[in-house]
């Protein structure tokens, strides 16, 4: 079934930057309620709504993922979350998209209007707090009434402030990261949820609630090709969700639409989009590479040798679910179907095809759509002439969907997932791009460890784009395996190193690398033939470092 031609029928009649969009059924007017403010932090310029919308312009229709910001050139038309899962043995599922399923404010809260996106600045935060209440009236009036409406929504980033003498010293008051912070919330159900045709799919609500921070940085050093987008996930209902999938879902139009590539960096949990020829209506020669990309996924229960983080917090025995499943859609037909059904966008979340076929027939065991790397030409790919999956043999209108999970949330519990968009621009070419974006997305990835999230931050980054490097192991592709999985590590500096997959009873079971290597990105394939289906574990030891991530051996 393809429900994204639905899905598309959703939209105003209207034309955008990559073509135009189908008219949107009657049923859909309660869509009015939306409202949005725009991020202008850095270059990226992006709309941002109280539905988990990201990037397409409420009043116009048009896209609204502007980069570089004020060029008039866009490179996503639209954006958003999905989460599926069961709850009491039912899948259920809510959609941000081009319909929302989510709606403003906290859960329980009927009155939309009452709760905008709120934006802050870090000038007009400072000119606030400081001791000469003159400077106030250079704040814009809007700023000044989110300033004052900031405390009153629930897990608002804020700070107790600390300029003596200013009007709010040791009181606390609003937090900006970076150098611009918006912040709004939205819930799935209770008072004011959206039921029956106002929901892109016709199941019973989770009962979430979602405070979603987007922000960014635009300071010498700083990774200003990137824009944070933070997901605080809270159950408010009374049942858990079992089988938790988050989705990061995209509708890339780079320029020009009809013309887009789309692939997963795996490694890195990035979906990536480029453009299908060297030349664009819209960007001309220099086509970005534009992407999404997990820095911190859902919390899950793991060995006891792991550590992962949630709300700034490290708790050993835990570990950070990465990107598990990537699909690709290829827009096409203008057959007005029913509502969707959850199944087959559960199994998208999967990595699977809507009929639970694997994504790429001709690699069976895979979860991700073409990821392989088109910058070495390795397969397989996006576009390519022998791409067995017909509908993506040819450059067009691409849809991303990138699944996390699973996980459970409990009845009161949370997750805190961090998530960035990326744009690469600076090697002069589409596919060269591809590589500057990968270090965009290693720069957003430094700034993240750095604490930023949990201090004040002036980020001390290497300037773009100057890779920073540090010692880190990626998550094995794909994991669970069957026979082999490929390995990634970055190693800062030369010197000895050891890669060595154990058993859970600390046994050795195979030494992958013994010796001294050279400062950069390696990768290795590592062949569990001969050996039984179960969990492993592979350490990276070098110098002082030590990372140990688990692998599933499936046959």
């Amino acid at each position: 079934m393809n429900h994204r031609v639905f899905a598309l029928l959703l939209l105003p009649a209207t034309a955008h930057a990559g073509g135009d969009k189908p008219a949107r059924p009657a049923h859909t007017s309660t869509a009015t309620a939306l409202q949005a403010r725009r991020f202008v932090g850095n270059r990226i310029g992006s709309f941002v709504s109280n539905r988990g919308m990201i990037g397409r312009d409420p009043v116009t229709g048009n896209a609204g993922f502007e980069y570089p910001r004020g060029s008039g050139k866009y490179a996503i038309y639209d954006a958003g979350i999905w989460l599926g899962g069961y709850v009491g043995g039912q899948l259920r599922m809510v959609n941000a998209e081009y319909s929302y399923d989510f709606r403003g404010g906290p859960y329980g809260e009927a009155d939309e209007a009452a709760w905008p996106v709120l934006r802050l600045t870090r000038l007009g935060l400072t000119r606030l707090l400081d001791t000469d209440t003159a400077n106030d009236g250079s704040v814009p009036a809007d700023e000044r009434a989110d300033f004052v409406r900031w405390l009153a929504y629930p897990g608002s980033p804020r700070r107790i402030d600390s300029t003596r003498g200013g009007p709010f010293f040791g009181r606390e008051v609003p937090r900006v990261l970076g150098d611009e912070t918006l912040y709004t919330i939205y819930h799935d159900g209770g008072p004011g949820g959206a039921t029956g045709d106002d929901r892109l799919v016709t199941t019973r609500p989770f009962d979430l609630e979602v405070h979603q921070t987007v922000f960014g940085v635009d300071q010498p050093g700083a990774p200003t090709r990137t824009m944070f987008v933070r997901y605080q996930i809270f159950n408010r209902g009374t049942q858990p969700i079992d089988s938790t999938r988050l989705g990061l879902w995209m509708d890339p139009d780079l320029g020009a639409a009809n013309d887009d590539l789309a692939g997963f960096d795996v490694p890195r949990s990035l979906a990536y989009v480029y453009n299908g020829a060297p030349t664009d209506d819209v960007y001309g020669t220099n086509v970005p590479a534009v992407g999404w990309t997990v820095l911190q996924g859902p919390l899950t229960a793991a060995g006891p040798e792991e550590t992962g983080t949630a709300f700034g917090q490290s708790r050993s025995g835990f570990r950070n679910v990465p990107a598990t499943a990537g699909y690709i859609h290829v827009n096409g037909g203008a057959t007005i179907l029913p509502l969707p059904e959850a199944q087959p966008l559960y199994f998208e979340l999967s990595g699977l095809t809507e009929d639970g076929a694997p994504v790429e027939r001709a690699y069976p065991d895979s979860r991700f759509a073409s990821f392989g790397d088109p910058v070495t030409g390795t397969p397989p790919l996006d576009g390519s002439g022998d791409n067995v999956n017909e509908s993506r043999r040819f450059p067009g209108d691409r849809r991303m969907l990138m699944g996390v999970g699973p996980f459970t949330l409990a009845a009161g519990d949370s997750q805190d997932v961090v998530t960035a968009f990326a744009v690469g621009d600076q090697r002069g070419d589409r596919i060269s791009n591809i590589s500057d974006l990968r270090w965009v997305v290693e720069n957003a990835y430094a700034a993240y460890v750095s604490g930023f999230l949990e201090t004040d931050p002036t980020l001390a980054v290497t300037a773009e784009p100057v890779r920073p490097m540090r010692f880190r192991l990626f998550p094995a592709a794909p994991n669970p395996f069957n026979p082999s999985t490929e390995l990634t590590y970055v190693l800062p500096t030369d010197g000895p190193v050891q890669l060595t997959v154990y058993d859970l009873l600390g046994r050795r079971i195979r030494t992958l690398v013994d010796a001294p290597q050279t400062a950069g990105e390696h990768q290795l394939r590592f062949d569990g033939s001969g050996l039984t289906s179960g969990v492993y574990l592979v350490q990276l030891v070098a110098r002082e470092f030590s990372q140990t991530q688990r692998l599933t051996l499936l046959r």
